[in-house]
């Protein structure tokens, strides 16, 4: 299991950009009592103009996110 969060960018000429930052980040090994400890990231982005409600949205932006996890298992196995 995971945790999931949205980040919701207003105007982004860069999102690619953010992405990969927060990704860089949230993937950095964390030093726990000795061990290394390594948190995965896997998203969808989407952009709300392009759907009817922000039910779609999330809706798309989740399938996005489960074939982002596929294909990383995929690469991994």
């Amino acid at each position: 299991g995971g945790d999931e969060f949205v980040v919701y960018l207003k105007r982004c000429g860069e999102c690619k950009q953010v992405i990969e930052r927060l990704k860089e980040t949230i993937e950095k090994p964390i030093i726990l009592d000795g061990y290394s400890l390594k948190v995965g990231m896997s998203y969808g982005k989407v952009k709300l103009s392009e759907f009817n409600s922000i039910d779609e949205a999330f809706k798309a932006a989740d399938a996005m996110m489960y074939e982002s996890k596929k294909r990383k298992k995929k690469l991994n196995a």
